[in-house]
């Protein structure tokens, strides 16, 4: 499962112009900052499925995207914008002509100036797999209405040309705060499926988590009920379009995204699954295990990484033991102050308590819920047939234990595929390091899309051939 590790420089307040609609659209500027880098920055105003007028932000040259807003207000011609995390405003006011923003950057108490100008898309890094044109079949934005909670989820439905009657797959993303793409330094790893797919005659739903972009409610990352709830939404709404076939639904999930389709196939009638670097064991161990094998590729020695795995093993049982939020948290600080000295080391040079040992994670009245998840109680309700990919150079969702604990609970036929030299990301890879990931620029390796592709049209009664070579 990944780790919401991607960091945020800035967020953002901002209100707009005379006419709030006056705004939507892409706007881009560079903040200068004394005696540093100069950094490009991107907004994106947009209405949302509940018809509010809402943005994104952007820092392009960080290979960041759909950065969730906390507050976005509009009053006359001025404008007001905030990032969640961490806090920083940007404000300031539209000038006449409608095509520039003349702001404000605020944030620890100093200001720079930015003027962004009105673009018609935010820069990006190119990445030779990301679809340039739709071949085959047309997109169209659609609105998935969650009942139970009351929010709107905005996705990205793909439509096979000259289909009466489909097949159909939903697709779902990793952890953290994942648009409909999943976006991460240029690469779209769910966009380039969907065209995969959707060129192979597969209708397509992938969709913003919620809080996301241009979906609606609060991103939650320990909130696994939620994140299925949203799950359940949009499989709900893709069975209900008059061009699928709701007796031939599949679902392929990456990382966390796989942990929910265990869980939905586990419970709908689905004619296959799909892991992508799954989760296959408790994921109280998983995380135990990911903090050594992360280390070990960032450079750690033996010696490091099982400390830091013996130290942060004892934090997540405190966490999964103390609901009362106060007193968790206090008795994971007697843990760190009663560290060794090699265990405290190795924590503040291969973590530092970030991502899942970040107290943004820690103090959530959930976490204990999340810890105590096990994949292998869904998968073990699954007769559906599998495709399970896992990479042998994946530091977060290391193969060999992760598979097994797939392989050995589901109750129907099982297809492997654990190539080497392939990260959680599934890109081709010489390492297991998650620093690595920005720099590669193929999003995801050509064989495991065949597979996917092969195992996927076969299951759904499109093709004869089953799984391709991995």
């Amino acid at each position: 499962m990944r780790r919401s590790n991607l960091g945020l420089f800035f967020g953002l307040c901002l209100s707009v112009p005379v006419l709030a609609t006056d705004m939507t659209g892409a706007w881009q500027g560079d903040l200068i900052i004394p005696e540093g880098p100069t950094l490009p920055i991107g907004i994106e105003v947009f209405d949302r499925p509940d018809g509010s007028l809402w943005a994104s932000a952007a820092s392009p040259a960080q290979g960041q995207r759909y950065l969730p807003v906390e507050v976005f207000s509009v009053e006359g011609r001025q404008f007001r914008l905030v990032l969640a995390s961490p806090p920083a405003t940007i404000a300031g006011t539209m000038g006449d002509s409608g095509q520039q923003l003349e702001a404000t950057f605020s944030q620890g108490g100093g200001e720079l100036p930015i003027n962004l100008q009105r673009v018609e898309a935010i820069d990006d890094i190119d990445r030779p797999q990301t679809p340039r044109q739709l071949l085959g079949y047309s997109e169209k934005e659609v609105w998935i209405e969650n009942n139970r909670d009351g929010i709107w989820l905005a996705g990205s439905l793909s439509i096979p040309d000259d289909v009466e009657s489909a097949p159909a797959v939903l697709l779902l993303a990793g952890s953290g705060a994942a648009q409909r793409d999943a976006y991460y330094a240029g690469h779209r790893p769910m966009a380039v499926l969907a065209d995969r797919l959707a060129g192979k005659g597969l209708v397509v739903l992938r969709f913003d988590k919620r809080g996301v972009y241009k979906s609606t409610g609060q991103h939650n990352p320990v909130a696994i009920d939620d994140t299925l709830a949203d799950a359940q939404s949009a499989l709900a709404y893709l069975r209900a379009q008059p061009v699928v076939d709701a007796k031939r639904l599949a679902v392929i999930g990456h990382s966390e995204g796989a942990l929910i389709a265990g869980m939905l196939a586990s419970s709908n009638d689905l004619v296959s699954a799909v892991s992508l670097a799954g989760p296959g064991m408790p994921i109280i161990e998983l995380l135990q295990l990911q903090d050594a094998t992360e280390a070990l590729a960032a450079g750690a020695s033996e010696q490091e990484a099982s400390a830091l795995s013996e130290l942060t093993g004892q934090i997540y049982v405190a966490a999964k033991e103390e609901r009362n939020i106060e007193v968790r948290m206090a008795r994971i600080t007697t843990l760190l102050q009663q560290a060794t000295e090699l265990q405290r080391s190795a924590f503040e040079q291969y973590n530092g308590g970030t991502g899942t040992l970040s107290e943004n994670w820690l103090s959530r009245p959930k976490y204990s819920d999340f810890l105590m998840i096990d994949p292998q109680h869904s998968w073990g309700q699954v007769t559906e047939p599998v495709l399970v990919i896992n990479g042998l150079a994946d530091s977060q969702v290391p193969a060999e234990q992760n598979v097994k604990g797939i392989v050995d609970s589901v109750k129907g036929p099982v297809s492997v595929c654990t190539p080497e030299n392939v990260n959680h990301m599934l890109q081709p890879a010489a390492s297991a390091a998650t620093a690595d990931y920005a720099e590669i620029t193929q999003t995801i390796a050509e064989p495991l899309l065949n597979n996917v592709i092969s195992f996927v049209r076969h299951n759904s009664g499109l093709s004869a051939q089953g799984t391709a070579d991995c």
